[in-house]
């Protein structure tokens, strides 16, 4: 068969198990993926549409008002541009799942693997937990950074093989691809990559030590890091203002607290099991077959307080038994490589090192809280703004890809050799080794059937269905014993059986491997496949034609909170999205900007004012809650729609039935609202410092500031104090993004927007840059 042929068919099995893995969603075209970032309906918004998208906020909700400036260089982007966010929420999940797969296979023929290895490689590589449930979830961005990463160490190893500077400079595109997809993801991707290169460079003959070879190896390094930098600097440049400059991380201030924030999503050191024997401890919150009933996504306090997530975890990060019986064999080899008759070479030995030393540094970072040494990274400069060391996860998926790569791929040059590679000693460490995960997996069930009823009565008491939680878990166990089993039986068939020579007996040998990762595999990711009715938040109802109507007057605000409201959360994740609602909503945010903290501090004890100067005009509540509104300003609440909810599907939607006192919810309008825009007779000029800031705050709750008459001015030039005009405003069009307004006065005056000011905003008067 010819080359390309070969590379064909590998491209179109991997594209089969891709799209046949999530075909039950793509056969139905009313469904998405339930996605949990990223969410469908803030998809479906009027804001989100391109080009305006380019110019899109970066927060929840658009509470802030502040515009990333663009969006950045990313092969997400460019996707989800060319298939649309509804089908980018549908094929564009298999796609990225399948060219997952085409890049690791690509990255282990770099790294000189066979063609068989490299396809149950990159089997392993495409269907386990990272790259495949992640884009189920809402975050294909993951999975394409693993794959960007995947490309650029093939052309490290391209470079390192060649010297070829040009190969070097891919490398670090692809790398900074990496980190445009997502910053911090992609930081670690980046760090873990630079080290294997770094390493392996230090590890070549002594020959790679003259200075002639050592200047091009710098200069090559020079260029790769340039590169990568130039791709990634646009959504570096946005990292930085959104996540870390002038924001502070988590709601709590002292260094405990964003500690715990900063950790909350740590691996425990017990379910590292559940990689292996795949979801051990359950798979995800959304599995009704397989709840997740371990500690990962644990708020602080929790055990003692209640408060926050008792757990919380929707994507996977299984590699499956199977991997196990190879990497046996293969460490059996390299620990022996001197006395092997079918010797490893001396680069692929130090490779394999160095992928086994960054994969375990990477696992040991992933459990986070759970391991003494992560304060040290979380020390390091902009560290501490990555929140969830499972991220580590990601590189250590690659590196173990990787050993698999190179595992399989010696197994199957031994079957090709015969019984020449008959090393009793090899044989004898081979099983040693391989008898530790198994001697886990017994006393795994041992402890499951012995302490049953102690099992059951901490799971109980913490709140979960223990006896499907003891069932799953035995399950796993049981089936990571039987797939060891069979893994490791055709493992040895390959390594030290005559009748691996023969081509037909090495392809079944190598079949029972890939059916094995299959199927492990697949029922493991098959919790996380969850589909979402979106179409039910594209039809009218009161509530979205009532915001049509006012649209432009105001911001929207819920009472209760929607933390506390799970109908008013669902409503704000889809309603309220799909129709372009500007919500003020700060309590749905994680990284809360300096200068909001400090005013909602100010004003703690006034939240009308907050509301005044935030133009909130539109509350969304119950019916009992209009008094609690009216306590606050009386006779400054008018009720404007009163309305119920009905069942339609699976969907909570609002409707309109029966005479008025059968409507349990309102819309009430604050009537002392400031309009978006609005025209301030009277203002003072504060310094443009942070005296100035502290002055300003203070005026704001002084009791005779009035929003509708003061406005303060913080600015380095004073404004001229005659011209104090006032006039009208109409708002001709208006987004999180861009507004266009018409004005009428009598004379020049100040016009104040209700929104943060940034010193990114252009303004126009007239088509002219003012």
């Amino acid at each position: 068969m010819k080359d390309w042929l070969k590379t064909f068919s590998v491209c179109a099995l991997l594209c089969i198990l891709a799209f046949g893995g999530i075909a039950d969603v793509l056969l139905n075209p009313n469904v998405v993926f339930a996605f949990n970032d990223g969410n469908i309906e803030s998809a479906l918004s009027p804001t989100y549409s391109y080009p305006g998208i380019l110019l899109r906020c970066w927060d929840n909700q658009f509470f802030f008002g502040k515009s990333s400036g663009s969006a950045p260089l990313s092969l997400a982007n460019i996707l989800q541009a060319i298939l649309g966010p509804v089908h980018f929420r549908r094929e564009g999940v298999a796609i990225t799942i399948w060219m997952a797969g085409i890049a690791g296979y690509w990255m282990f023929r770099q790294f000189g693997r066979s063609r068989a290895a490299s396809l149950c490689a990159s089997i392993l590589f495409m269907l386990c937990g990272w790259t495949f449930t992640f884009p189920t979830v809402g975050l294909p961005v993951r999975t394409f950074t693993l794959l960007c990463s995947a490309v650029s160490l093939g052309w490290i190893k391209r470079s390192q093989a060649t010297s070829n500077w040009l190969a070097m400079a891919i490398a670090g595109g692809w790398l900074g691809l990496a980190i445009s997809n997502t910053p911090d993801v992609g930081i670690l991707f980046a760090t873990t990559c630079a080290a294997f290169y770094v390493l392996s460079q230090v590890s070549r003959g002594k020959e790679e030590w003259k200075i002639t070879r050592l200047l091009g190896t710098v200069g090559r390094t020079f260029c790769y890091a340039a590169v990568s930098f130039l791709l990634a600097y646009q959504m570096i440049g946005v990292q930085l203002s959104a996540n870390v400059a002038g924001v502070s991380q988590g709601a709590q201030q002292s260094s405990e607290s964003r500690y715990a924030w900063a950790t909350q999503w740590s691996l425990p050191k017990s379910e590292t099991w559940s990689l292996f024997a795949c979801d051990y401890h359950g798979a995800s919150q959304r599995a009704l077959e397989s709840p997740y009933w371990g500690k990962m996504g644990r708020s602080d306090g929790w055990e003692t307080t209640g408060q926050g997530f008792r757990n919380f975890r929707l994507a996977g990060y299984a590699v499956g038994a199977t991997p196990l019986a190879l990497l046996a064999l293969y460490y059996a080899c390299l620990l022996r490589r001197r006395h092997c008759t079918l010797p490893i070479n001396r680069t692929d030995s130090s490779d394999a090192w160095w992928f086994t030393l960054l994969a375990v540094i990477s696992l040991l970072l992933s459990w986070g809280k759970y391991f003494i040494l992560y304060r040290v990274f979380y020390s390091l400069p902009y560290m501490s703004t990555i929140r969830n060391p499972d991220k580590w996860l990601g590189p250590f998926t690659l590196f173990f890809a990787l050993v698999f790569a190179f595992a399989l791929d010696l197994a199957l040059k031994m079957a090709q050799h015969g019984d020449a590679q008959k090393d009793r000693k090899t044989k004898f460490l081979a099983c040693g080794i391989i008898s530790l995960p198994v001697v886990i997996a017994v006393g795994s069930v041992g402890y499951l059937v012995a302490a049953k009823g102690q099992f059951l009565g901490r799971l109980r008491q913490e709140g979960f269905d223990s006896e499907l939680a003891w069932k799953n878990a035995f399950n796993a166990d049981m089936i990571f014993l039987v797939v060891l089993a069979i893994a490791t039986t055709a493992v040895y068939f390959l390594a030290f059986s005559k009748r691996a020579m023969n081509a037909k007996w090495r392809t079944t040998a190598l079949a029972v491997l890939i059916c094995l990762l299959v199927f492990e595999l697949g029922r493991a990711t098959r919790p996380f496949i969850v589909s979402h009715e979106y179409r039910h938040v594209l039809r009218q109802n009161p509530v979205t034609e009532f915001m049509k109507s006012v649209a432009g007057q105001g911001r929207w605000m819920f009472m209760p909170s929607p933390q506390s409201h799970p109908l008013f959360n669902n409503w704000r994740m889809t309603y309220l999205m799909a129709s372009g609602c500007d919500l003020f909503d700060p309590v749905s945010i994680s990284r809360m900007p300096n200068n909001y903290q400090a005013l909602f501090e100010a004003l703690d004890a006034q939240p009308l004012r907050i509301w005044q100067l935030g133009a909130v005009r539109y509350f969304l509540c119950p019916a009992q809650n209009i008094k609690e509104l009216q306590k606050r300003s009386s006779g400054r609440f008018s009720e404007r729609l009163a309305f119920d909810v009905q069942q339609v599907g699976a969907a909570l939607e609002p409707t309109i039935t029966g005479h008025r006192g059968q409507q349990r919810l309102r819309i009430v309008e604050y009537l002392d609202a400031q309009p978006l825009f609005h025209f301030a007779p009277e203002w003072q000029m504060y310094p443009d410092d942070k005296q100035g800031d502290r002055q300003v705050l203070n005026r704001l709750a002084e009791p005779n500031f009035s929003v509708q008459q003061h406005a303060c001015v913080q600015s380095s030039t004073n404004l001229s104090p005659h011209g104090r005009g006032t006039g009208s405003v109409e708002i001709l069009d208006t987004s999180p993004s861009r507004s266009a307004i018409t004005v009428s006065l009598d004379e020049p005056g100040l016009l104040v927007r209700s929104v943060a000011h940034d010193h990114n905003w252009k303004v126009k008067i007239d088509d002219k840059e003012a």
